[in-house]
């Protein structure tokens, strides 16, 4: 008898707590997003195509097939070396190792080194 009291009291507090059983939605700010993958090609510049943000890429890697990338002036850096280069100084048919993401199904370029 005395445990029905006691599961009594512990029902009437549970209820009186206000305790639901939904869970309150998390904040956007408080969910991570997941890290992007970053992929590599290497290949020689085939083509570079200017846009008033940016550029597209394209590169004829060894296999034979083409890639393209998105070029981002804010977001990708230009390497040669160990000195940092604008998009004016890749010529085509420089040979480059590209570090890129996938978003919004885009290749976006993060790091473009020319070897």
């Amino acid at each position: 008898m005395r445990f029905k009291w006691q599961l009594g009291g512990l029902i009437i507090w549970f209820l009186g707590t206000g305790f639901t059983a939904e869970a309150e939605p998390a904040s956007l700010s408080s969910v991570s997003q997941p890290t992007p993958l970053i992929n590599t090609a290497e290949g020689s510049v085939a083509a570079i195509h200017f846009k008033p943000q940016g550029a597209t890429l394209t590169l004829a890697l060894m296999s034979g097939n083409s890639f393209s990338l998105e070029f981002d002036g804010q977001l990708t850096t230009l390497w040669k070396g160990n000195e940092r280069i604008e998009l004016g100084a890749l010529k085509l048919g420089d040979k480059v190792r590209i570090r890129y993401i996938e978003k919004d199904r885009k290749n976006l370029a993060k790091t473009i080194e020319v070897l």
